[in-house]
């Protein structure tokens, strides 16, 4: 039992890295409680947009999109799931001290008077989540690596159905932060060039980085390799 416990732990050990992207979304949760003077974020293209309430169906999959990203990559490409995970942690980073050094605001969210499924979603969604803290957008920072990482993947290479299903979900997301009058474009924007940013910063880095990082001695490509028929 002591040795397969022991198995078991030495091989799904990194996944305790979530730890530390579990932190950055409690710092996040401190800044939207205490930081109180913001600034207006507006652009006049944010009038041009229209609430669209069924956009609200893409913005929650974001939760989804990351989840089965982080677990895919954990159970079949180790290297590519550190990438993932130092993206989103350092896109939190980024974010939250984007929100401590310029604190933000928007006044875009309409009244909602339905009461279908998808206006009460969105109802929930304004009533949990303030309309501060939002340049850069998180969502589409964060989506921006989900799709990164999936989309370098050398498992999902020739598999270009995933790869478009996943720039798709990236896309609408992007598109649901406005739709649903969560974010200015100015948030999107900036939320852009903060993926960009650390794209370059993760993806463009020498492989050696990450290959270190894979436990138990094995070499990134054998790990791949290893995992090539479960698929």
């Amino acid at each position: 039992m002591v040795n397969i416990n022991n198995e078991i732990y030495y091989k799904y050990k990194h996944f305790s890295m979530l730890l530390l992207y579990g932190i950055t979304g409690m710092l996040f949760g401190l800044c939207e409680k205490h930081i109180k003077y913001t600034k207006l974020v507006y652009s006049s293209l944010d009038s041009y947009i229209p609430f669209v309430k069924e956009a609200v169906v893409p913005y929650i999959t974001w939760y989804i999109y990351i989840a089965v990203a982080i677990l895919f990559l954990g159970l079949y490409s180790v290297v590519d799931y550190y990438k993932l995970v130092t993206f989103l942690t350092l896109g939190m980073l980024v974010g939250i001290t984007a929100f401590i050094l310029y604190p933000t605001r928007q006044n875009l969210r309409p009244v909602i008077a339905s009461n279908d499924i998808f206006s009460s979603m969105i109802k929930t969604i304004y009533s949990l989540d303030t309309p501060t803290n939002v340049t850069p957008s998180l969502h589409v920072m964060l989506s921006i690596g989900v799709f990164c990482s999936l989309e370098n993947c050398q498992l999902l290479k020739s598999k270009k159905v995933i790869r478009v299903i996943s720039l798709i979900t990236m896309l609408l997301i992007c598109a649901s932060t406005v739709l649903i009058k969560q974010h200015s474009i100015i948030d999107v924007f900036w939320g852009v060039i903060a993926g960009i940013g650390l794209y370059i910063l993760i993806y463009k880095a020498k492989p050696d980085i990450w290959s270190v990082l894979v436990t138990n001695g094995t070499d990134a490509k054998d790990k791949i390799t290893m995992h090539e028929n479960d698929l």
